[in-house]
């Protein structure tokens, strides 16, 4: 079995030029336990999980997720599913973000 028959496809994800606040907010809202992080091209940084959001306490704060990004492995679709949940276990992450090919790092899901 392939990623590409189990991962969620359009997923939540936060450029990274949002601020923390509004990521914390979208993990609330959509419950969520974090989201992915692009740049402008929609090519994945790394994640921002609900453990990162726990080291800003402010409501208000013009802190961008940026600075808070963790970088974590990509999958494609075309990678084995059983692989991925190693990496997954491995890098003790609570998503990995599938993207298109390594030559093309565009967010297809999680």
């Amino acid at each position: 079995m392939l990623v590409e028959d189990i991962f969620s496809k359009d997923p939540l994800y936060v450029q990274e030029s949002t601020y923390l606040t509004k990521a914390r907010q979208m993990i609330r809202d959509n419950h969520v336990r974090g989201l992915p992080v692009v740049n402008s091209d929609k090519h994945v940084l790394g994640i921002v999980t609900t453990q990162d959001m726990m080291r800003v306490t402010s409501t208000k704060s013009n802190v961008t997720v940026a600075g808070f990004l963790v970088e974590v492995f990509n999958v494609t679709g075309q990678m084995d599913m059983f692989d991925a949940a190693r990496l997954l276990l491995k890098e003790k992450s609570a998503l990995l973000p599938v993207i298109e090919s390594d030559e093309r790092p565009v967010l297809k899901g999680v």
